[in-house]
């Protein structure tokens, strides 16, 4: 009842959480529709983890989300931009692996970088430099792009980085 009112007076967190648990039906009626709503709601508002989850809903194609892996990049850059770690990660695979986007091993090289100096899946980056090393130009340029990931966020809110508004 506590979470319910919090997210109808529209606090970020709840609507979160309460997304969350609707959409997997945790504790409460499976509503994915008012689940994915609520989520797009919190993100909108700046909630990262409300954005990463829908950026997980939109690759996967789960919780009544359409599957739009290249929507969900947008929520991963949102969910970035509100500091959650594992949306570097997770934009740093999905352009090593081509997965909403075109593969680029210089581009997933500078976000698997911020991942790892953000202190998740530093495995990957080794990797990834391990596999591309015959190519010391894409190195740099990842190198040189993890600069500058930092200062895309800079003065931007995370709701900058979401797609227009439409369903999901």
């Amino acid at each position: 009842a506590e979470l319910e009112a919090a997210a109808t007076k529209g606090e970020p967190r709840a609507l979160t959480h309460l997304g969350d648990m609707l959409v997997r039906g945790d504790g409460v009626p499976k509503d994915e529709a008012r689940g994915l709503a609520l989520l797009e709601r919190a993100a909108r508002q700046g909630q990262g983890g409300a954005a990463f989850r829908l950026g997980m809903l939109l690759t996967h194609g789960e919780g009544g989300a359409a599957r739009d892996p290249a929507r969900a990049l947008a929520y991963f850059r949102a969910a970035a931009a509100a500091g959650e770690a594992e949306a570097f990660f997770n934009l740093g695979a999905a352009h090593a692996n081509g997965t909403g986007v075109r593969r680029n091993y210089a581009e997933a090289l500078g976000w698997l970088i911020v991942a790892r100096e953000r202190g998740v899946h530093a495995e990957a980056e080794r990797q990834l430099r391990e596999q591309i090393k015959a190519y010391p130009r894409w190195i740099e340029t990842g190198e040189r792009r993890a600069r500058e990931i930092a200062a895309e966020f800079k003065d931007r809110a995370p709701a900058d980085f979401l797609p227009p508004a439409a369903p999901l």
